[in-house]
């Protein structure tokens, strides 16, 4: 109902604002172009639930998004996006804004340009990131939770503050760097799960000073791709009253190393993300943990079908990679604290803006799934799941 409700005002928006079609894909609305995509999901899991009670096959997973540009001058743009996203307990439905920046570019010539974003800014993350949010242009339905997590996603996709980037064209490929000093969006359900261990009552809050920077160089009209991400992103914990935690700091720095290759007909991409987290205060000693996570994904593609074939690895922990100390201290599954995901699936582009996709998932175990949705814990091991969805950009 409420996705219906989003979508009448939407369409009410547009038609009262004499909004006219004049491409495959975007509408225009006196100087402002905009984009808009939708997505509709059904799952279906054999033990444990993701994005509603999917072991009950679950239609809970669906965005809807319009995102707009303005392009003042040549100097002078902004960029924003509206999202509505239902991932049942993960994601509750409601509009949110996903980016909202202006942009000012200070230097532009042939080999070079420069610029500021200022404002709700997308995060440099990897190769996905950028693109995550629509789901057309997702190389699967789901990307790969241990660099990628939907868990948290509005933590990961964007943060309020400064980001400035270049971009400089050298022989045979292009060089790009982006830098942001930003407030982490802290508003996950499961983020303070993921933090602390459970719900609290207290509150996670981001601090400005956390900074992100990435460093990208496409080879050879992008058949190479290198990237390296990393930064240090600190949240701190305001203890409610009665709260069994004091004040504390969760200081979290990632490090991500992306590669891909691409051929006319195929393509293998892999990212190695390690997770370096610290959380000192709460009145127990500190705690520093590192965790390495990577995916290896192959594509292969014929004329409006794309297959591909992926290894997703997640580990919490470096020094207890199989979670045997976590369950002997907190009485807990160890396999809560990692996940081997052997994933199956393709799309097929019906058009230039309608796809269907379905993948199939054979995971061990559950270190990506929702401990509130699961009811606190995820009881399988072993889990299989079947996602299939419909997509529509324009």
């Amino acid at each position: 109902m409420k996705m219906f409700t989003t979508v009448r005002k939407l369409v009410w928006l547009w038609l009262l604002s004499g909004a006219t079609f004049n491409t495959a894909y975007a509408v225009t609305i006196g100087d402002v172009q905009v984009h808009g995509f939708a997505s509709q999901s059904f799952l279906l899991s054999n033990k444990n639930k993701f994005f509603g009670s999917s072991d009950d096959g679950s239609f809970e997973f669906y965005e809807l998004g319009v995102n707009a540009f303005w392009e003042v001058s040549p100097k002078l743009r902004f960029a924003g996006q509206v999202l509505v996203r239902d991932a049942g307990a993960s994601d509750n439905g409601k509009d949110r804004i996903d980016y909202a920046f202006a942009e000012y570019v200070f230097w532009d010539n042939e080999s070079a340009s420069a610029g500021v974003r200022v404002g709700r800014v997308i995060n440099p993350l990897g190769f996905f990131n950028a693109t995550r949010d629509v789901a057309g242009t997702r190389p699967s339905i789901l990307l790969p939770q241990s660099v990628y997590s939907d868990n948290n996603r509005n933590f990961s996709i964007s943060a309020d503050g400064v980001q400035v980037y270049m971009v400089k064209t050298i022989a045979n490929g292009e060089l790009m760097f982006e830098a942001e000093r930003a407030r982490p969006r802290t508003r996950d359900p499961d983020l303070e799960v993921t933090v602390l261990g459970d719900v609290r009552p207290g509150s996670l809050e981001g601090r400005d000073d956390s900074w992100l920077a990435k460093l990208n160089y496409d080879y050879d009209f992008g058949r190479w791709r290198f990237a390296l991400t990393h930064g240090k992103i600190n949240v701190d914990y305001n203890p409610a009253d009665g709260d069994g935690l004091q004040a504390g700091v969760f200081d979290f720095k990632p490090t991500l190393l992306s590669v891909q290759h691409q051929q006319e007909r195929w393509g293998i991409t892999a990212e190695f993300l390690r997770r370096s987290s610290t959380l000192s205060g709460f009145g127990f000693p500190e705690i520093s943990v590192d965790g390495d996570n990577f995916f290896v994904q192959g594509d292969y593609r014929v004329n409006d079908l794309n297959f591909f074939l992926r290894y997703d690895h997640t580990v919490r922990n470096n020094d207890d990679r199989r979670g045997k100390q976590y369950e002997a201290t907190f009485k807990r599954p160890a396999y809560t604290r990692y996940a081997k995901d052997w994933t199956v699936g393709g799309r097929w582009d019906i058009n230039q803006n309608l796809s269907l996709n379905a993948e199939w998932h054979m995971v061990e175990g559950a270190a990506w799934l929702s401990m509130i949705e699961n009811n606190g814990i995820p009881r399988h091991k072993y889990w299989n799941m079947l996602m299939m969805s419909v997509s529509l950009k324009f």
